[in-house]
């Protein structure tokens, strides 16, 4: 009853595979920026929808015209964040976009130079 009961260890065939980080620092950097972002489109977005709660189809779109559809939330005008709520979703959305830019030139310019190597 004294003893304790040991589990034998996993043997790992390839020990110097943990060593080395799997993904590149700029590939970890640039997944971290891009899922800050995505989780700042909704938490920016959601203010805009409580000011506004209408989706329209075209180029315009007001209290006086119709809409496409109306969401079942209620109409909050007076939130403090429905200013600045529209230019953060653009600077996310945008954050997003010049991340995948970047991404796509790295990796096109990485191609380039192991085709010449």
């Amino acid at each position: 009853m004294s003893e304790i009961a040991q589990l034998p260890l996993p043997v790992i065939p390839y020990p110097e595979v943990l060593d080395r980080p799997r993904h590149s620092v700029f590939v970890r950097v640039t997944h971290g920026i891009t899922a800050l972002s995505f989780l700042g489109l909704p938490a920016s977005g959601m203010p805009i929808l409580l000011a506004h709660p209408r989706l329209y189809w075209g180029e315009t779109g007001s209290l006086a015209t119709p809409s496409f559809t109306d969401l079942p939330l209620p109409f909050v005008l007076e939130i403090p964040m429905r200013g600045p709520g529209r230019y953060l979703h653009f600077f996310f959305a945008w954050v997003c976009v010049l991340t995948a830019l970047v991404c796509v030139a790295v990796r096109r310019d990485l191609r380039k130079t192991q085709a010449a190597e």
